[in-house]
């Protein structure tokens, strides 16, 4: 998968701090449901998008990251769900989805229209370093 790996409280809050130079989209899989697996065609299309270039990306796998996935939750506010994407603007989460509603064409919709809202600095922030 693109984007950084976020293991635990660490990574997320960094991924968070970085969310304030550039939008950045969270996607938490599971491993064992055939709906996150059709989730994860559509961020996989998403991230080799342009729009998916354009911002931060983030995942976890819910079965190995679970403290991830918990700090996630609770600094977003946002209830788990799995697949689950989010998009988050300045720290805050601005929208999100779930399960068959996570497709490229609603990741690219809610980046067009919420993701100007972050300032561009054009870097990655502190820390935060994407993978592949």
């Amino acid at each position: 998968m693109k984007g950084l790996r976020l293991h635990g409280k660490d990574d997320v809050i960094r991924a968070l701090r970085a969310s304030h130079g550039r939008p950045l989209v969270i996607f938490k899989h599971s491993r064992t449901c055939p709906v996150s697996a059709r989730a994860l065609r559509e961020w996989e299309s998403f991230s080799l998008s342009p729009q998916g270039s354009s911002a931060l990306l983030a995942y976890l796998v819910v079965q190995e990251d679970r403290q991830a996935s918990v700090i996630v939750a609770e600094e977003l506010g946002v209830r788990h769900e799995s697949p689950q994407a989010i998009l988050v603007v300045g720290g805050r989460a601005v929208w999100h989805a779930s399960h068959q509603a996570v497709t490229r064409e609603a990741l690219r919709d809610a980046l067009e229209r919420w993701g100007n809202d972050a300032p561009q600095s054009g870097g990655y922030g502190a820390g935060f370093h994407p993978s592949g």
